[in-house]
């Protein structure tokens, strides 16, 4: 595929045609021109709407391009002969490829608009490992300097989730000063140190 490819023999374009300085382009047939447009008005809809991150909505407007582009690859790779439009196949197929593509950058993305979920999963790495007992206290996390959890504020952050997800407990104890919160783990996971 990749030599047939390269040895793609491609006219240059005539003035007039579909194309920039020379560069040969192909359009989408009529039916690809029609499912292109659905999906670049739904996709402009969820970029305006505001219920998306600035960094994935960033990501997704790139999807305007990539979406025929990835139409033209995929019409090349299957077409046995020179085409002379982009057809409905094709720009299925990378209409999949694109809605493909937004889970994965989703999830890479929420990772980070949410470090709280990012300091659970190393604080809870933590007490799998041992390093985090029954007991601890807030100050004694934070002192160890493990990513995720450098401060006060990002060990309160995770702690919160894990607490939402029934991981662990914060349980005050009364001292001779200000009262201090203790971890109270779940007991599957005291089982596991």
């Amino acid at each position: 595929m990749f030599e047939r490819l390269d040895e793609l023999e491609v006219e240059t374009a005539e003035e007039g045609e579909f194309a920039y300085e020379g560069i040969p382009a192909l359009r989408f047939t009529p039916a690809a021109q029609e499912r292109f447009d659905a999906w670049r008005n739904h996709l402009e809809h969820r970029l305006r709407n505001e219920e998306m991150s600035p960094a994935l909505e960033s990501h997704l407007a790139k999807y305007r391009s990539l979406m025929p582009s990835l139409a033209l690859l995929f019409e090349l790779i299957d077409s046995e002969q020179r085409s002379d439009a982009v057809g409905s196949t094709a720009a299925s197929r990378a209409i999949a490829w694109c809605d493909y593509l937004e889970t994965q950058a989703r999830r890479l993305y929420s990772a980070a608009e949410k470090p709280e979920i990012v300091g659970a999963q190393a604080l809870l790495d933590r007490v799998r490992k041992g390093d985090v007992k029954h007991g601890a206290s807030i100050r004694d996390i934070y002192q160890k300097g493990w990513a995720h959890l450098g401060n006060a504020r990002k060990v309160e952050a995770a702690l919160e989730v894990l607490q939402e997800c029934n991981w662990l407990r914060l349980g005050k104890v009364e001292t001779s000063g200000r009262p201090t919160s203790r971890i109270e783990l779940h007991p599957s996971l005291r089982g596991m140190l």
